[in-house]
């Protein structure tokens, strides 16, 4: 008879993001447990999906009192740092295996995933934002950054091990007197993202419109004659700057089966950002044969093996000379593709749900 697992998570919307851990390791562990996810709020497509896994789906049905899907995970955090009103609604038998993936909900668990202290990755998103949550920001900065630091504590108190989903990450929780346990990286489904051609038409450089995106450094290289393709992300929320460049062609959200047509025929992955724990987009690209040019630090300079699977830079200018340099010479050898290949499965969801594995059985012996 198999034992039950709950995966508690912030609001499941989207494929993409902080529910992707969610949903590909609930679906690796269903074969081994029955899986249940508890999340504030969950889309009718994930909740589909979950439970043709055969996942249970434990929707709390809170609403986000901000509209903008962005900042959803905002205001819940902040009602729970602040009353403690999301955890509240969430009751789980006594003796429950829980993994807490959130950070909107302190919950007792085996272990807590800490994909990020949300002031440090206010604190460096902020001068990409519109004016009217910039101000906001940088008032709110100091008394956001002591809330932030008591919800943490809270987690580490109520769980068993806290790991990061980064050697970086590590480190910021670790400046604030946070020790973390161990680092496991966010797993990747290298059987969706794989190359769909074995002739790329290296035309365009490949980026990524979203909340930790810097698009001045986007614009300088598209400036410099780049053709560039960019997915997701709201296009009202985009400088105007770049969605009517002449070298820019802004696309929207796209499907799954659109955006690895996209990484499979790029010349490069773009990413300049402002924070990023991780970086998904560094190994997605790599997982379709694709390498990546981005920035020497944080989570990304964990994913890039610098003149391997791409290209590490360490500042915005360097940035904007190795894209032109990378767009004249428009060669990408096979052999640079298949190390993207290979070095993505260090991510494979089996591999990542093997090293979560260790902390369950962990408990049950």
């Amino acid at each position: 008879m198999k034992e039950n697992l709950f995966l508690i998570s912030d609001p499941l919307t989207t494929d993409y993001g902080p529910s992707r851990p969610v949903v590909l390791l609930s679906h690796e562990f269903s074969k081994i447990f029955n899986v249940s996810v508890v999340s504030s709020a969950v889309s009718a497509h994930i909740k589909e999906k979950l439970q043709s896994l055969e996942v249970t789906v434990i929707d709390l049905g809170i609403k986000s009192y901000l509209k903008d899907p962005s900042l959803a995970v905002f205001d819940l955090y902040l009602r729970e740092a602040v009353r403690g009103s999301i955890s509240h609604q969430v009751n789980l038998p006594g003796d429950s295996m829980v993994l807490n993936f959130s950070n909107t909900i302190v919950y007792p668990s085996l272990a807590w995933y800490a994909q990020g202290s949300v002031s440090i990755a206010l604190r460096k998103i902020r001068k990409e934002m519109p004016l009217k949550y910039k101000v906001p920001l940088y008032i709110s900065d100091y008394p956001l950054a002591r809330l932030d630091k008591r919800m943490i504590k809270k987690m580490q108190k109520v769980t068993n091990v806290v790991i990061a989903n980064s050697q970086y990450c590590r480190s910021c929780y670790e400046q604030i007197g946070i020790d973390v346990n161990d680092v496991i990286y966010e797993p990747l489904d290298c059987d969706l993202f794989k190359p769909s051609t074995s002739n790329p038409s290296a035309d365009y450089a490949l980026t990524y419109f979203g909340k930790e995106t810097e698009y001045s450094v986007i614009k300088k290289i598209a400036d410099a004659g780049v053709k560039i393709k960019a997915f997701g992300g709201k296009l009202t929320s985009v400088p105007q700057s770049l969605v009517k460049h002449p070298n820019v062609e802004a696309l929207g959200h796209v499907d799954q089966d659109s955006l690895t047509q996209l990484y499979s025929n790029a010349l490069f992955t773009l990413f300049p950002f402002t924070d990023e724990e991780f970086g998904y987009i560094p190994a997605e690209s790599m997982a379709c044969g694709t390498p990546v040019l981005t920035y020497g630090i944080q989570g990304p300079a964990e994913v890039v093996v610098d003149g391997v699977t791409g290209c590490l830079v360490s500042n915005e200018k360097e940035m904007v000379e190795t894209a032109i340099r990378l767009w004249k010479d428009r060669e990408v050898s096979d052999e640079t593709r298949l190390n993207c290949r290979k070095a993505a499965f260090k991510f494979e969801v089996p591999h990542i749900a093997k090293q979560w594995l260790n902390y369950i059985d962990g408990d049950m012996s």
